[in-house]
């Protein structure tokens, strides 16, 4: 049985008391769901467009069904353009941004530059012994009187 966060299902059930929110939600995205997976898409006029595809996960080693949700431009310009919305609503971020975020992404970005540097270093000194190899394979065919090419 699918639900909502309870806040919002209590919110309802003030607004509309005579119905049964619950079984309202979860018949709505049952038929969300089954919509998707017969047409491959479920289109929310103002919202969105939810859509399901079959992909190979490597990871599990087989096909497996994936959803992604686009937003429609109406949704996104109303959130970019609505004063009440930008001013007026919190929008919560995962992590604050401080100064220990800060150290620790130059320690990151100092080591992916040495990264990028032994893995240049690495490249070079694998290709020298490669032609190397290749003389000293050349030169032992020669010796020993094999068609060098």
């Amino acid at each position: 049985m699918y639900s909502l966060p309870k806040d919002i299902e209590l919110e309802l059930q003030r607004k509309f008391p005579d119905t049964h929110v619950t079984s309202i939600i979860d018949k709505l995205f049952q038929t969300m769901i089954d919509k998707i997976f017969d047409d491959g898409y479920c289109l929310i006029r103002r919202f969105g467009k939810f859509y399901a595809f079959n992909t190979f996960s490597s990871r599990k080693g087989k096909h497996v069904v994936r959803f992604k949700f686009k937003p429609s431009s109406t949704l996104l310009r109303i959130m970019n353009e609505d004063e009440y919305l930008i001013k007026n609503i919190p929008v919560k971020i995962k992590n604050v941004y401080d100064e220990k975020n800060e150290s620790r992404c130059k320690l990151f970005r100092e080591q992916k530059l040495e990264n990028i540097k032994a893995a240049s270093l690495s490249k070079a000194n694998s290709d020298k012994k490669t032609s190397e190899k290749i003389t000293m394979n050349k030169i032992i065919e020669f010796i020993n009187g094999e068609k060098v090419e």
